[in-house]
């Protein structure tokens, strides 16, 4: 019966420490992703926005929005909002995310998101959306869009 012995060489300590320089970036890499949620979760809440805009559901835009928002505008001023939006841009077609702020206070946690966004009347706009944390879930509390075809069309 033989014995083998296992023997460090370079190769297995090159392996061993990339192995395990690798599995511990990773580990803190999944560790601040679920720490910081902001960037994901608003990418979510735009991408639904986005569905209830080119569905024209302005209801459920307004009863899903954020108690101030409602305190700043009317159902039918919210409507109007974004129809126009629809009318001169289109219905949102995709969303490149930027800048995601996270502000997080005893008041109450906001996320402020924006996007680079194109529209189906070959149209696109910078989009800034506004996040209020309520009840356990973020509401939208302010939207923006910027675009030259609102100016030309």
């Amino acid at each position: 019966m033989s014995k083998k012995t296992f023997r460090w060489n370079s190769k297995t300590s090159i392996l061993i420490v990339s192995g395990a320089a690798f599995l511990a970036s990773l580990a803190i890499y999944r560790s601040k992703e679920v720490a910081n949620p902001g960037p994901h979760e608003a990418y979510l809440l735009v991408q639904s926005l986005h569905t209830a805009m080119a569905k024209h559901d302005w209801s459920s835009i307004y009863s899903n929005a954020d108690e101030r928002y409602r305190q700043v505008l009317t159902a039918d001023e919210s409507a109007n909002m974004f129809a126009r939006v629809i009318q001169k841009l289109g219905e949102p077609v995709s969303c490149i995310q930027g800048k995601t702020s996270i502000q997080k206070s005893p008041a109450g946690n906001t996320i402020q998101s924006e996007c680079e966004t194109t529209f189906t009347h070959n149209a696109t706009g910078h989009e800034t959306f506004f996040w209020r944390e309520s009840g356990g879930t973020y509401r939208l509390s302010g939207y923006n869009v910027s675009s030259t075809a609102l100016v030309d069309r």
